[in-house]
């Protein structure tokens, strides 16, 4: 019987598939090791050149060019390109299964991918089109490839749950917080998450005695205030749009520029 001494973590967007696999040691409180990792690309591309490029350990990087027309034949090519790797069935070596999401609505923490949780990313689909229905694309292939192991769902919003109320409502008519749920969620917040637990490390503090500004910048920017090891602001609002200038978000910008002739 395989040893189910992994954890697959996987990243889904519209027409890629990334992913990072770690194995868990046999020594009472042996840390997580990255023990390969790797991404599809150009998933369902019409033309057919989409491919995969991965490695094991620090070895040499492999391409295997395969059409997918699916993140479901993404992953099941993943999965014979580590079962090759490590020998043997490689779906049940896994015990457990990490998703990033990147909209949560409310939710404030890692959470199991119920059908309640499934439903409420579904639901933030209108709020981030472009990221949520591929990462549901990517749960429901994981849980058919890895039907055994329990499925978690982190998101990017979650950290950032924390904020009060005069720093997520917006300056609008109340209704448009009750019945349409706009307001500012914040993004980038599993990065936030890390960096404040590696800068209380860097300061021999509780994370509870830590009071930060942090800059999350690349492509998409964003900057995050924490108070005691928990967001209290943030630039980014409804969606990923507001704030800082990024790589192709122009950021905030004066809404009259919009209708001005």
């Amino acid at each position: 019987m395989a040893a189910r001494n992994k954890i697959m973590t996987l990243n889904a967007g519209s027409s890629s598939l990334k992913f990072k696999l770690f194995e868990l040691g046999s020594g009472a409180g042996t840390a997580l090791k990255a023990i390969a990792s790797g991404v599809c690309e150009r998933i369902g591309d019409p033309d057919g050149v989409s491919f995969l490029r991965a490695k094991v350990g620090g070895g040499t990087e492999s391409k295997i060019d395969q059409a997918l027309p699916n993140h479901t034949a993404a992953l099941e090519l993943v999965s014979g390109f580590l079962g090759d790797a490590f020998h043997g069935d490689f779906t049940q070596e896994v015990f457990g299964v990490g998703h990033r999401v990147v909209h949560g609505r409310e939710i404030s923490q890692s959470v199991l991918i119920t059908d309640d949780v499934r439903a409420t990313i579904e639901k933030a689909s209108d709020l981030a089109p472009l990221h949520n229905p591929p990462n549901l694309m990517g749960i429901d292939a994981a849980k058919a490839t890895f039907a055994s192991a329990p499925h978690v769902a982190v998101f990017d919003t979650a950290f950032h749950q924390s904020m009060p109320p005069e720093a997520f409502m917006y300056a609008l008519p109340y209704e448009l917080y009750v019945e349409r749920a706009i307001r500012r969620y914040g993004f980038h917040g599993t990065s936030y998450k890390y960096l404040t637990q590696q800068a209380a490390r860097m300061l021999g503090k509780p994370e509870s005695e830590c009071n930060l500004v942090i800059c999350h910048l690349g492509a998409g920017s964003s900057m995050c205030a924490v108070k005691g090891g928990r967001s209290v602001d943030t630039t980014m609002g409804l969606t990923p749009l507001e704030g800082l200038m990024m790589g192709t978000r122009c950021g905030d910008i004066d809404p009259a520029i919009i209708p001005y002739p």
